[in-house]
């Protein structure tokens, strides 16, 4: 089966990207620790994916917006038997930025990221709210997320599976058929971890994102090894069960997600960097 991965830096894979001075320093300490003090490597929810046979084509780019996104779809080849579209949605309030020179791009988030001079930074500040106010209420959510919808359904064949960490995203596409609620699933597990914790008189210690998973010695809030585990063995169940969206009200493949997500006991080694690092 081929897997199409189409997104932003939640499908791009970082723990590749960071020795290609595409990503952070810190997710390259992270898997530099793990790779060089554990048994099992770091791997990306794609690598898993790899790993249990699928073909993956990653078209992520880090730092994608949506515009951006839309372009991907053009990587994808043609149509064949069984084929699939993983595409993660980012968040509306990035934009494009062209520079005088043809090729290149530059992706701005609200934050305005390495801009010294504090009134650019307030102009292109602004324009990331106004895109998000837009894609709430004005023309973003009357002209771009209905087209989004429109490319999507144009690859049906490919049963996209969509999905998105950034829950302005998620409120606009989550009566999409091809909406999958990572999340939810997710929260299936981490409510009945907390109970847990609760019960039994000690800290709920989250371990999804790299920082968390890490105690701090990598900052970073993208996925770590837990997080990516965790949506490579929810993808999978989607692919195997060959539903055709509206994926969280097919009961069958709710309970097998449900089941996946209770029964997932994978542990990691910890890596002897990170013990000075423990909470205890």
């Amino acid at each position: 089966m081929r897997i199409f991965v189409l997104g932003d830096s939640y499908s791009d894979n970082l723990f590749v990207k960071s020795f290609q001075n595409g990503a952070s320093l810190e997710i390259k300490k992270f898997v530099l620790s793990i790779n060089n003090e554990t048994s099992e490597p770091a791997r990306w929810w794609t690598d898993w994916l790899d790993l249990w046979g699928y073909k993956i084509y990653n078209y992520a780019v880090l730092g994608s917006t949506i515009e951006s996104l839309l372009y991907q779809f053009g990587k994808i080849g043609k149509y064949e038997e069984g084929d699939r579209i993983i595409l993660n949605l980012t968040h509306p309030s990035r934009f494009n930025w062209y520079a005088e020179h043809p090729e290149r791009v530059k992706f701005f988030h609200s934050w305005g990221e390495g801009i010294e001079d504090e009134k650019i930074k307030l102009f292109f500040q602004q324009q990331a709210i106004n895109r998000e106010n837009s894609f709430k209420e004005g023309y973003l959510k009357n002209e771009l997320v209905p087209f989004l919808n429109y490319l999507i359904n144009k690859h049906s064949e490919y049963k996209p599976i969509l999905w998105s960490t950034f829950q302005n995203s998620i409120d606009e596409i989550k009566d999409f058929k091809s909406f999958f609620d990572v999340a939810k699933i997710q929260n299936i597990r981490k409510d009945y971890e907390v109970e847990k914790a609760f019960l039994n008189n000690r800290i709920f210690k989250p371990t999804l994102e790299i920082s968390n998973e890490s105690n701090d010695y990598a900052k970073d809030g993208h996925f770590g090894r837990y997080g990516n585990y965790e949506l490579a063995i929810l993808f999978k169940d989607v692919l195997d069960s060959g539903v055709d969206g509206f994926y969280l009200k097919n009961d069958q493949l709710f309970e097998t997600l449900r089941e996946t997500i209770m029964s997932n006991d994978k542990k990691f080694d910890t890596p002897r960097s990170w013990e000075n690092k423990k909470i205890i």
